[in-house]
This record gives structure tokens, C-alpha cells and sequence, in this order.
């Protein structure tokens, strides 16, 4: 009779030595669900209707049109100038220059030659470098006409120097080049001797020795003993160097008492008689007294 041993199982617990458990903190994610959650997220993000997209493009392309239209399309483009003016300087000399600032714009985004970008400012500067003006207006008739409006400045004197001659004004601003010689007999000469020249369109002289100058023409009328034959302009800004014809020059300080000074000259005369026109120069510039050569 065979026996039958069973052997009962036991179940020990024993401690696993060799395992060691660590816990992290990151999370981990599972990309199907995640997927559709970002899904549900970009569904809840409102949408620009079409028909809000149609209308701002549309305003955008009008826009644009219109643009194009004021700044780039011909109908705006100058197509005539204007210069109203007369006098010595001819509308064609005003015209040229126009036209040159109109043409020679390096902005292309900006053309000088559109009636609205136009720089006027820009062109009566131009114009105030090259000639002398009381005033001057540059007007802009829509759609493509500049209008240059001018009144010139008188002529007050004959400017020499450097071997040139010149009209200026009372201002001492050079309203035209003569050339080389002169005929003019209606304006007193005014000589520069100095190494101070013309910078711009303005003499190099303080603009009171020419309002003297003018005075004194004035009152020497009175005195017919006295021609004036021409101004001769020094380093002084004060003194005033009068050259008399046929006789010598008359020093006169243009911040003391001309008509007193005037005077001490007459006397002197009185004394000298013809001996009067022998002298180099006559200085009654300082004090009472009276200096001569």
C-alpha cells in the first residue's frame, strides 16, 4: 500500500534585502488623453468671424489705395510752377530751381515731385541763398500747380571786392553780381580792402557802417565843396572810411555824434582851404580834436 507524504507548503516572509523602492516627483502623461485635452482647450478659444476678417481687409485695401493715390499716382504729381514776381530776376531763373529740388528728390518713398510732400520751406531757402527778398511765398494749388510769389529787395549799393562788383541792399545782403566792371553811377561804391569776403549772400561788414554810409550821402548833398567817391571798408566795425574826390579820406565814428564830427571837418576846410584836398586822411573820430596827414 503506497503511502503518500505530502509536504505542506509553508510561506515564509523574508525581507528582500537586495530591492530598494524610491519615489520621484515627476508626472507623467498619457498623449491620447492629452491630446484631447488640448483639443477641448483650443475649441473654447473664440474665432474672428470671416466676415470681421473680410471687412478689415477691405479697410486695409483702401487704404493702401488711397495712399497711392495722394503720394504715387501723376494726378498729384507738379506739372507747374508759378513765379510772381517781375523786377531784375527772371521767372526762368525761379522756375530752374524749382524744378531742380523737384527732380533731384534721393527719396523715393517721400517724392519732392507730389504737390502734398513738397518742401517748401526747402525751396525759399534755396531761393534766399541765391537772391534778396522783402518776402516770399510758395503756395500749392491743388492738383499740380506751385505758385512763387517774390518782391525783391531794393538795390543800395555797389559791393566791390575781389575784383567783382555786386548790388546789395541796405542790409548788407547781396541782391546781384554785376561782373568785373560797373558803369553805375546812381549807387555809392563801397570797396572791401579786407580778407573778410562775401560768405553766403551777406557781406563780411557790421550792417550799420552801410546805414551810415546811406546817412551820410544824405547829408553831404548839403555841402558842395564835399563829393563822395566811394566807402572803403576796413577791419574797424565802428569807423566809417569815406573817400572825398580828388581829396582824402574822412574818418567818422558811427556811434559818436556825426553831425558834430561833420562839423570839425567843415572848419578844418575853412582853415586849409585848398590845402584841404592835399591830405592823405582827416580823423575827428576821437574827442574834440582833429587828426591829420
Amino acid at each position: 500500500m503506497l503511502k503518500k507524504n505530502y509536504k505542506k507548503n509553508k510561506f515564509i516572509s523574508r525581507p528582500n534585502k537586495g530591492r530598494k523602492f524610491t519615489y520621484s516627483a515627476k508626472t507623467y502623461s498619457n498623449p491620447f488623453f492629452e491630446s484631447k485635452r488640448n483639443k477641448r482647450a483650443k475649441s473654447n478659444v473664440p474665432s474672428i468671424p470671416l466676415k470681421i476678417k473680410l471687412i478689415f481687409f477691405a479697410v486695409l485695401s483702401v487704404i493702401v489705395l488711397v495712399v497711392w493715390f495722394l503720394v504715387y499716382s501723376s494726378y498729384f504729381s507738379i506739372k507747374t510752377i508759378e513765379a510772381r514776381g517781375g523786377g531784375r530776376i527772371s521767372p526762368n531763373e525761379i522756375h530752374d530751381l524749382a524744378w531742380s529740388q523737384i527732380n533731384d528728390s534721393d527719396f523715393v518713398l517721400w517724392p519732392q515731385k507730389n504737390i502734398f510732400l513738397f518742401n517748401k520751406n526747402e525751396l525759399i531757402e534755396t531761393l534766399n541763398l541765391k537772391y534778396s527778398f522783402n518776402d516770399i511765398i510758395v503756395n500749392k494749388k491743388l492738383p499740380d500747380k506751385l505758385i512763387i510769389q517774390y518782391n525783391e529787395k531794393d538795390y543800395s549799393m555797389v559791393w566791390y571786392e575781389k575784383e567783382l562788383y555786386y548790388y546789395i541792399d541796405e542790409n548788407g545782403y547781396v541782391v546781384s553780381k554785376i561782373g568785373e566792371k560797373s558803369e553805375e553811377k546812381n549807387y555809392p561804391v563801397y570797396k572791401n580792402v579786407t580778407e573778410n569776403f562775401i560768405e553766403g549772400n551777406h557781406v563780411a561788414i557790421n550792417k550799420n557802417l552801410i546805414g551810415e554810409a546811406l546817412d551820410l550821402i544824405e547829408k553831404f548833398k548839403v555841402y558842395n565843396d564835399f563829393e563822395i567817391d566811394f566807402f572803403e571798408a576796413r577791419e574797424s566795425d565802428n569807423i566809417i572810411y569815406v573817400k572825398i574826390k580828388e581829396g582824402p579820406y574822412l574818418y567818422i565814428d558811427i556811434y559818436g555824434d556825426t553831425e558834430k564830427q561833420l562839423n570839425k571837418i567843415i572848419k578844418l576846410k575853412g582853415i586849409l582851404e585848398e590845402d584841404f584836398f592835399k591830405r592823405q586822411y582827416i580823423d575827428v573820430t576821437i574827442g574834440d580834436s582833429v587828426y591829420y596827414k
